[in-house]
This record gives structure tokens, sequence and C-alpha cells, in this order.
């Protein structure tokens, strides 16, 4: 009875020996394991909130852009839609639009580096680039001529205009080299048979125009229903000149 006693606690010894042992190799690595997706998942969620941040600061600054031009209608009115619109600010920019009297100060503008780009005539453009300034064509919006001569009531034919003031928004500028070029077409002499004077663009040439301030400008299309109805005579239409030229463009 001893010895069958004895026997079953030998059994039972060498059937617990039999146990499998625990892997301590094994352990360890599903420990680290376990331990490195933790950390990834913390470095993933860091990224997350990290680009979710980016993309709300990117968001919030836009990069200001000063447009100038020196006129309203066609290129201007368009980007003045889209700013309205917020395209820009879509893109990541403020626009702000800047208004100067004239396409010789819309270049300054952009030289002095109070602007970034412009809406301009192309030989207000050259004249800079020729003068040395570091400037740049980027289209040509308009490749023909589109002002209207105007002149007050009593002027009928370019016959009647020697002698007379006329405006131009400065010396130099599209306008006044629209001015002298049909001044010379109908047999006068712009700097002995007729007085330019600086007045400003289309509005305030038809401003002067209609105060009586000066007898007769080139002004833009757009003016030309305020100039009938305050009694104004269209003396000629440049757009029938089928040239193409250069007119107006956008520089940077």
């Amino acid at each position: 009875m001893i010895i069958d006693q004895q026997v079953s606690r030998l059994q039972a010894k060498m059937i617990a020996s039999k146990k499998p042992r625990p892997n301590i190799r094994r352990i360890a690595e599903s420990e680290r394991q376990r331990r490195d997706m933790g950390w990834r998942r913390i470095l993933v969620s860091v990224f997350f909130i990290l680009v979710c941040a980016g993309q709300q600061i990117r968001a919030a600054e836009l990069t200001p852009v000063n447009f100038v031009s020196s006129g309203s209608g066609g290129i201007v009115e368009v980007i003045r839609f889209a700013q309205k619109r917020g395209f820009f600010k879509k893109q990541g920019l403020d626009l702000t639009m800047i208004y100067v009297p004239s396409g010789v100060l819309a270049a300054q503008t952009v030289v002095s580096g109070s602007a970034l780009i412009a809406n301009n005539s192309v030989s207000d453009i050259l004249n800079a680039i020729a003068a040395g300034a570091p400037l740049k064509i980027l289209t040509v919006n308009i490749d023909r001529f589109q002002h209207l001569f105007v002149a007050r009531s009593g002027i009928n034919s370019p016959k009647e205009m020697k002698g007379k003031k006329i405006a131009v928004s400065r010396y130099g500028a599209f306008s006044d080299i629209e001015t002298r070029f049909l001044i010379r077409q109908w047999g006068m002499d712009p700097e002995r048979d007729v007085q330019v004077l600086q007045i400003g663009n289309s509005a305030a040439r038809s401003a002067a125009l209609i105060s009586g301030g000066v007898d007769d400008a080139v002004v833009t299309p757009a003016f030309v229903p305020v100039a009938r109805n305050a009694g104004l005579n269209v003396i000629f239409d440049l757009s029938t000149i089928k040239t193409r030229f250069a007119n107006s463009g956008l520089m940077a």
C-alpha cells in the first residue's frame, strides 16, 4: 500500500515535470511588439493632429497681394468680380485692389514694390522697361484700339479742334500717345495747334469735359453713354482702326 502511494506520487511528479515551461523570449518579444504598436498609434495620432492644425493655420494665413489699376472695365471688372466671390481667398490670396489715376503711376507703383501686379496699357509698361524698370508683361488683354475721341457740345469735327484744350491722363501715357497720334492724322501739330493737359483717367477726363474744363478727350467706351447724355459729341471711334496693337495687359 505504501509502495503504491509512493509510485502514484512519483508518477504525479513526472507528469508535472512534462508541463511546458513558459517561453521567456516569446513573452519579451510579445511585450516589445505591444509597446511598439502603442508608440505607433501615438505617433500617428500626433501626426494627424499636426496635419489638421497645419491645414487650419494655412487656411487662416492668406498671402497679401496688391493689384493696381488705373481705370475700370475689362479685366479689372473680372478681377473685382473674382475678389467679391472669394475666388482668390480659396487660393490662399488676400487681394487688395488699388486705384491710381494713370498707367504711368500704375507702373511706378509696381516698380516701388507697393503692388505685385497691375493691369496697364502696354505702352506704359514698355516705357517703364525702357527706363530700366524690372517689369514683365504677363498677358495682353486687348490687342486693338478701343477708345473714342469725345468733344464738348459745339465741336463736331476734327477741324474745329485747333487751339482747344485736350485732356489726357498723363504725358507719355497711352491716352497721350493716342491723342497725339490722332492730332497728327488730322493734319495738326500736338505741340503747337492744341493744348494737351494732364487730367487723369477716363472718369476724370469725362468729368472735365462735362464741366467745361477741357474741350476734347479720349475715353473708354464705358463712358460714352454718360458723355452723350451730357450733350458731348463722339468725334472718332478708334476701334475702327483695324491695325492690331498691344493696348492693355497685365504686368508684374
